[in-house]
């Protein structure tokens, strides 16, 4: 089925973009279900369908996610020149560096985190001693109250 879909893209009269053709080749050049090609890049056989007819658009973000999860190249992809997948050590360290960025940056939110949690905590134990020093406040402020108005008025008689 998917063999004469491709063949659709260059038997047709309409204009059928270079990217929906490039996309049916990597499709047709790894030989595996449009489920599966689905899986591999993260969306839904709907959406496959699209791109491969060329009735969804293939715009930026989704050429990067393309490029990124099937290994392809980036010339090849954008202008059609050199091969379609990058050398395999090539493919295999942009994913480890991006899982190096990403594991380096959770790092960093983990340890603003805790700081974070701590400087609460800090804020949380001031806050605790200001209202235990106002109680004491309160409560010396009270028996002076209670001494001025329970205390006999003071005489002319000297």
């Amino acid at each position: 089925m998917i063999q004469s879909v491709t063949l659709n893209f260059y038997l047709s009269d309409f204009q059928v973009s270079d990217k929906t053709k490039r996309l049916a080749d990597v499709f047709a050049s790894l030989k595996i279900p449009q489920k599966e090609f689905a899986f591999r890049l993260e969306t839904d056989v709907s959406t496959v369908n699209q791109l491969l007819a060329g009735t969804r658009k293939i715009g930026p973000n989704v050429s990067n996610k393309i490029c990124q999860k099937l290994g392809l190249n980036p010339t090849w992809w954008e202008a059609g020149e050199g091969e379609m997948y990058l050398p395999k050590k090539v493919a295999e360290e942009k994913p480890n560096q991006a899982n190096d960025n990403e594991r380096e940056m959770a790092e960093k939110l983990r340890i603003t985190q805790e700081k974070l949690i701590q400087t609460q905590e800090q804020l949380i134990l001031t806050q605790a001693e200001l209202l235990e020093e106002r109680k004491r406040q309160d409560i010396e402020n009270k028996k002076k109250l209670d001494r001025l108005t329970n205390d006999p008025p003071i005489s002319d008689k000297s």
